[in-house]
């Protein structure tokens, strides 16, 4: 294809958490050799993600639950283990984990992988009786636990595998740590314990977090590599999401978050794509090419 030139006085970069940071990164060229907003290499940092895993299912016998009916965001959720709502005196881990269940959009294909039989196999007659029987009598747990930063969880552009077009593949470097494997083995009798509670028969729990990998999908809450702080030696864009050492450059999405918390990132990167907005217009527009305090 041909190269354009678009002059601009504000460029806005709001292409998905991955792709912003691939953006950034690409930029290179004239006072930014590293790329824009990476004069201090901090873009690709604090890359993480949602811990999901450790979740709970069984049977409630005799009652239809009607999953089918309702929106998945009908889900009952809880914050006693989450964050620091909890004690964490004896505890080999930091953080914790809002713990939802429930939602609709549920039918009998859907709920395959979940529901329970005598023998534990998930094929042959017992099985299919169990899914026509207990598909919408199946309760389950889950958790959606705090991803903290670490130095070897990062994004960079791969130094080898290129895009149709030529350019380099963003690579995604991550795997679960300690803390996460702790949280979700303290996690895990806790929503065995719900279960109990409702009064629910053939119970499965996954006491361990399952290896990280890409093949099944998991989750679309990518979050960092693009992080906000007040301090340009240590993240990319200050609180109005304005690249520090560019100043008429904003990133908005969920790259900015220095860590995942306990919950969906959807509500705060709206909020702050609000905020980023108005700061434009109130603030950036009466001094343009200033970094705003």
């Amino acid at each position: 294809g041909r190269e354009q030139e678009q002059p601009a006085d504000i460029v806005i970069v709001s292409g998905y958490t991955l792709m912003n940071v691939k953006l950034l990164l690409m930029s290179r060229g004239g006072t930014h050799g590293a790329g824009v907003g990476n004069d201090r290499a901090m873009v690709g940092k604090n890359y993480t993600y949602q811990l999901g895993g450790g979740g709970s299912s069984g049977v409630i016998d005799g009652e239809r639950l009607n999953r089918y009916m309702g929106n998945s965001c009908t889900a009952a959720l809880v914050h006693d283990f989450n964050a620091d709502n909890f004690d964490h005196a004896d505890l080999d881990f930091i953080g914790g984990a809002s713990i939802s269940s429930g939602g609709g959009e549920t039918n009998p294909i859907s709920s395959v992988g979940g529901v329970p039989t005598a023998s534990g196999k998930t094929w042959g007659q017992e099985w299919k009786d169990a899914l026509r029987q207990n598909w919408d009598s199946l309760v389950s747990v889950g958790t959606q636990g705090e991803s903290l930063p670490y130095e070897d969880s990062f994004l960079d552009l791969d130094p080898t595998y290129r895009d149709r077009y030529g350019f380099p593949l963003l690579r995604i470097t991550f795997d679960w740590h300690e803390n996460d494997y702790n949280l979700i083995r303290y996690l895990s009798p806790r929503m065995r314990e719900m279960l109990e509670g409702m009064g629910a028969t053939n119970i499965r729990t996954a006491e361990e977090l399952a290896p990280y990998r890409i093949g099944p999908y998991q989750s679309t809450h990518n979050t960092g590599g693009a992080i906000m702080g007040t301090d340009p030696g240590n993240s990319v864009v200050n609180k109005y999401s304005q690249v520090w050492d560019t100043p008429n450059v904003f990133v908005t999405g969920a790259s900015n978050f220095p860590q995942n918390p306990g919950m969906n990132p959807t509500g705060t990167v709206c909020a702050l794509a609000y905020h980023t907005a108005d700061a434009i217009i109130t603030q950036y527009l009466n001094d343009p090419g200033q970094v705003m305090s």
